[in-house]
């Protein structure tokens, strides 16, 4: 796609928004459940001396160090480089909060206190927190990134915890006031399907039937899950369509297991690949919307139809961790703005590669700018 046809698609997308009815101000998000502290970590190749070291750079040197202590033991060093909100739902809260939305999140961000971590959250979003926040060391290379977790909080983010601290009737006005709802980190919740159909069972009676929502799906890597929690989550989120524009959000190495766990070929490593992942996979569940969004392009089905959208790349990146959920905030949130979905991926793009390349989060106003003239390369990052 020519950069003119991006300036356009942008200015469409200013205009809709400008109206009343589209503004992000006039929308209500809510977001959950999950909440981690988040430690950038770097792997120390070599140390000159105290102050100075030199790093792995990429994974593949990191898994070649580890094999090399096969049969005997070894020490590796990590280096943090920053703490930082964590886990998807709240990054993906935060930069719907960013963007102008009216946010509210639920999750585990310290019980009975709010993590300190989590403050520009507080401040930009309504936050409900149900358990202390889990830990994760977000050990960063060049070429991608390993996530260490330490996940006890999160067997007690459960049905009967959300009525305890959200309350019943306050969790069904939320979600029948919310145009967008987004439950996220699938694969590291081990509730999360109970949730799911607790919600369908018992708060669905009650939302208004004639309100246009969207439901947003991130499932976080769930190789780890038996494949028979994978069947059954699958076989739920259609249920989802009764009341909600369900939107399937992947990346590449999810599209390829959740394609396997419904029979599918399950390749989705190039673009072509991609597509047809996603093709196959929103024929098997009949939803709104499956998006598959790799690190340098997205692909979607919305309506029986393809879209495809290159999105910045770069190779020096200031950060990774969180870049997906930053495209998965905007893509959604354009869908819900009303955005047709080429005009999505492109947000969603833009919005990740400005995070990327910054370490910020845009505001609208930033990103907007961003979709017009990444191709001018104006980080210096391309």
């Amino acid at each position: 796609m020519s950069q003119q046809t991006e300036r356009e698609l942008v200015a469409r997308l200013k205009n809709n928004i400008s109206s009343n009815a589209n503004a992000p101000g006039k929308m209500r998000c809510v977001v959950g459940l999950d909440g981690f502290i988040d430690e950038i970590v770097h792997v120390v190749d070599t140390r000159k001396n105290n102050s100075e070291y030199a790093r792995l750079e990429m994974m593949s040197d990191y898994a070649e160090r580890i094999k090399s202590y096969a049969g005997k033991s070894g020490n590796i060093e990590y280096v943090p480089q920053r703490v930082k909100i964590g886990g998807n739902g709240p990054i993906m809260a935060n930069a719907i909060a960013s963007l102008g939305v009216s946010t509210t999140y639920i999750g585990t961000l310290g019980r009975p206190d709010i993590h300190p971590v989590f403050r520009p959250l507080k401040d930009a979003a309504n936050v409900i927190s149900i358990a202390e926040p889990c830990h994760t060391d977000a050990v960063e290379f060049l070429d991608g990134k390993i996530m260490v977790g330490k996940m006890a909080p999160v067997s007690h983010v459960t049905w009967d915890r959300i009525l305890e601290d959200v309350g019943k009737e306050r969790f069904v006005n939320l979600l029948d006031e919310a145009r967008l709802l987004a439950l996220v980190n699938w694969s590291m919740l081990p509730f999360m399907s109970d949730i799911w159909e607790n919600i369908i069972s018992e708060i669905f009676p009650k939302l208004s039937t004639t309100a246009d929502r969207f439901f947003f799906i991130d499932l976080a890597d769930p190789q780890k899950r038996e494949l028979s929690d994978i069947k059954r989550m699958l076989s739920i989120v259609p249920k989802f369509s009764r009341l909600y524009k369900v939107i399937l959000g992947l990346n590449g190495r999810e599209a390829g297991q959740i394609a396997s766990a419904l029979g599918l070929a399950a390749d989705a490593s190039g673009p072509d690949a991609a597509a047809r992942a996603c093709e196959e996979i929103s024929r098997a569940l009949g939803v709104f919307s499956v998006v598959v969004h790799p690190v340098e392009f997205a692909v979607t089905v919305v309506g029986g139809k393809t879209y495809h959208q290159d999105g910045p790349h770069t190779k020096r990146p200031v950060i990774t961790t969180g870049a997906g959920d930053h495209f998965n905030a905007a893509f959604s949130l354009a869908l819900s703005l009303g955005a047709d979905p080429q005009t999505a991926l492109l947000m969603g793009v833009c919005c990740s590669g400005h995070y990327v390349m910054t370490g910020e989060t845009p505001d609208m106003d930033k990103l907007l700018s961003f979709m017009s003239d990444w191709r001018d390369d104006p980080f210096g990052k391309m």
